[in-house]
């Protein structure tokens, strides 16, 4: 992948090739790492306990996201919605405002999905309040859409 973005950058007399290469090797290694983190979390406890143990709350928050997620997806929505409590305390210790608002919107629409309209909705509404503080009509825009679904 990173030798398609160095490629583009070669076409640019003012990029050396050699340095295109290595920062694009970097960004696709850190996404790579992100993406392989969160499939990690959804197959073992032990990404969970890796993050608990380094103290980097913004890995366990990704990870627990994605374990509520496989936890609505087998039906366990009590034990997905207390996963998710501790994934919004994480977002607020951290400060991060705006992924506490994607994860509700991405909860609404999972619970929605599943057809808890009542519960998506609710969702739906705490993520509109957050993306409105922050200023994001487009993404408020989703939100309504969420709501009206869940309205009919």
């Amino acid at each position: 992948d990173a030798w398609i973005f160095a490629s583009i950058f070669y076409m640019m007399p003012h990029i050396d090739f050699f340095a295109a290469y290595t920062i694009n090797f970097f960004l696709v290694a850190v996404v790579y790492m992100a993406v392989y983190s969160i499939i990690l979390g959804f197959r073992s406890g032990n990404a969970l306990k890796l993050f608990k143990e380094i103290g980097a709350k913004l890995g366990e928050a990704n990870v627990l996201a994605a374990l509520s997620r496989q936890s609505l997806q087998s039906g366990d929505v009590d034990l997905a919605e207390r996963q998710f409590e501790q994934i919004i305390s994480m977002r607020r210790l951290i400060g991060d405002l705006y992924s506490e608002g994607a994860d509700y919107g991405n909860f609404a629409i999972a619970l929605l999905n599943l057809g808890h309209k009542q519960k998506a909705k609710e969702y739906a509404l705490k993520a509109r309040s957050i993306f409105e503080k922050i200023n994001l009509p487009a993404i408020i825009e989703m939100m309504d859409q969420v709501v009206s679904a869940a309205d009919g």
